[in-house]
């Protein structure tokens, strides 16, 4: 409430002032100043914006159709009307301006890796930017790469989850090269630099993402458009009314002056200024519940216009954490028995693996365990029951692993192997649900775009009932991959996302969502919406309640337009009082504001 005030506190203002003006008692001078200062705390910055239109040559917009509207009111002595066309329009224009800030407050751009330093390998730290190529640098278990290099360390365990945007871990041997934005799993590591910070791979990330936003022009507000027409018309045919019918005919010069006058003032449209802002606010409100941040409310016609949609995987359409899918035994050892000693050992490890692991074993009493050891990110070896156990890579305990792609920890007890289990990243609840209606909604084109491997992809796309997806995919391939779709695509295409390394897709695609609770800064910064509660299912309300906001604001502008037309043609034709006017002006702006309010509403039908 403290911030609404805030926004809207000078409108506040003005219209107590203007109640204020109507107290019995109140003296006609004293009314005139009091509906002066109201429209000037409403309407400065309306002054101040024409007066910067007439220094750039843009003359004709809504503030000086606005500014014309008032002064020839108060001129007309028509002093309720000249206030209160000024808060109207002051009003309108808040709200969407508000709606879109807020949506984008607090979200900071890029800065997750703009505050990553390089360690050297003396332990100083040092700027990203100053590091040569060639440099040794040092990164800690837990801490994230900051510059492409090779590894020098003999092994090293990496979350890519940021580059790939999948969830398996990545075994690194000495000499092989490692990338910024990646996460150290396992002991300290070093490495040698072999880019420079601004050639690295997060900030070619950053660039695509600046690059394409550069790119993607904001949309003009319809009533900015409308007006740049429509304001020019409008004075023109009031200064013919005004002269014409003296210099052809030698009417009475005051009589159409006054015509004119009138004229002006019902040519106002306060219906738009206020109705078709106000249908985006409460649309962007309605969606706000849900948990979907709309980044302004041009988005809402840029989503209804969505014909194609790519998924990004992991972390989008599934879980992004690991889980046990399979446990296989060897020899006399039952799954209870080696999930339990399995558990009893992972339970001391903040592996992804072992709290895999321990979540899959739920409430099975654990063993102690004593010896324990890691080994550099491959597995853990201990002592259980006397007995060695060993937990890990194949390469760790000495087998040979059938399928390279799968993600899985062998387990040996006294040097003999008893068992597999095997991870994955489980598919989200509703996936298939959203997908299903999200085709209902009319979207006929829905691929996976996945930098997870083929399989994986194809996996989780025939789970979720879609064709088409493509896996194994650079940031840079998954961009080239949307264009692909795009250009293939007669209307939008939206991309789903949740990592860095999505969120070049989300700049270019025409809607770009990102999931926003697990999902990094860039990409919610990138995105025009943001599903807060990364509920899949938000996607296709989203799409839907967007058709109906566009359908209020578009049946707005026509009902406002013909009505207007239809006033100003009985004020030409008649002498129609001024306060007749300006009552019917009124009725119909009343009215699409009450048809506005139905966008504050989601249909219960899902």
């Amino acid at each position: 409430m403290k911030d609404f005030i805030a926004d809207f506190k000078w409108y506040l203002v003005s219209s107590v002032m203007i109640a204020i003006a109507f107290i019995p008692g109140i003296s006609d001078t004293a009314a005139l100043v009091i509906f002066i200062l109201a429209a000037f705390l409403s309407g400065y910055e309306v002054v101040i914006d024409c007066y910067k239109n007439v220094l750039t040559g843009n003359i004709f917009d809504e503030n000086t159709l606005i500014f014309i509207a008032s002064v020839v009111a108060f001129v007309l002595g028509e002093y309720f009307e000249g206030a209160f066309i000024v808060v109207l329009f002051g009003i309108g224009e808040t709200l969407e301006d508000v709606a879109s800030d807020r949506a984008r407050d607090r979200i900071s751009a890029l800065s997750e890796f703009k505050e990553i330093k390089v360690r050297l390998s003396d332990g100083e730290e040092a700027e990203p930017e100053t590091v040569d190529i060639g440099t040794v640098i040092e990164v800690l278990k837990g801490e994230r790469i900051a510059i492409d290099g090779e590894l020098l360390s003999d092994f090293a365990e990496l979350d890519l989850k940021a580059i790939t945007g999948e969830s398996r871990i990545y075994e690194t041997a000495k000499g092989d090269n490692v990338y910024s934005g990646a996460i150290n799993l396992g002991n300290a590591i070093l490495i040698k630099t072999t880019k420079l910070f601004k050639d690295s791979t997060v900030e070619s990330i950053v660039s695509m993402v600046e690059g394409a936003n550069s790119k993607k022009a904001k949309s003009q507000k319809f009533i900015t458009k409308f007006a740049k027409i429509y304001t020019p018309v409008i004075v023109f045919v009031a200064v013919l009314i005004a002269f014409l019918p003296t210099l052809l005919f030698g009417k009475d010069l005051s009589e159409f002056v006054y015509k004119a006058l009138s004229f002006l003032i019902v040519s106002c449209p306060c219906a738009l200024v206020i109705s078709v802002p106000l249908g985006y606010f409460l649309g962007i409100g309605a969606l706000s519940k849900r948990g979907v941040l709309i980044k302004g409310g041009q988005v809402f016609d840029e989503i209804d216009r969505v014909k194609a949609v790519a998924f990004d995987k992991t972390g989008t359409l599934t879980k992004g954490e690991l889980s046990v899918s399979k446990v296989v035994c060897r020899g006399d050892s039952g799954k209870d028995e080696l999930i339990r000693i399995a558990a009893s050992v992972e339970k001391h490890s903040d592996h992804p693996i072992g709290r895999a692991i321990v979540k899959y074993a739920g409430d099975i009493p654990l063993l102690p365990v004593s010896d324990i050891e890691e080994h550099g990110g491959k597995g853990v070896s201990c002592t259980v029951n006397g007995n060695e156990v060993k937990i890990g890579t194949a390469s760790f305990v000495g087998l040979k692993q059938t399928n390279p792609n799968d993600t899985c920890a062998f387990v040996l007890i006294d040097g003999k192997p008893v068992g597999e289990i095997y991870f994955e990243d489980e598919l989200k609840e509703n996936a298939k649900g959203s997908i299903e209606k999200l085709y209902k909604s009319g979207v006929g084109r829905i691929a996976v775009v996945s930098g997870d491997t083929p399989s994986a992809a194809e996996k989780v796309a025939g789970e979720i009932g879609v064709k088409e997806f493509y896996g194994g995919l650079l940031p840079e391939q998954k961009v080239s991959v949307l264009d692909k779709i795009k250009s293939e695509t007669k209307g939008n295409i939206a991309f789903v996302g949740d990592g860095e390394n999505d969120s070049p897709c989300i700049a270019k695609a025409d809607v770009g969502i990102a999931m926003g609770s697990i999902g990094s800064e860039i990409s919610v910064e990138t995105a025009d919406a943001v599903i807060l509660n990364d509920d899949l299912s938000n996607i296709y309300i989203m799409k839907r309640h967007a058709r109906k906001v566009k359908r209020i604001v578009i049946t707005n502008i026509i009902f406002s337009i013909a009505v207007k037309v239809a006033i100003m043609t009985l004020a030409l034709a008649a002498d129609l009082p001024v306060f007749v006017s300006i009552t019917g002006d009124v009725g119909v702006m009343l009215l699409a504001v009450f048809n506005s309010l139905r966008a504050g509403r989601l249909s219960k039908r899902t």
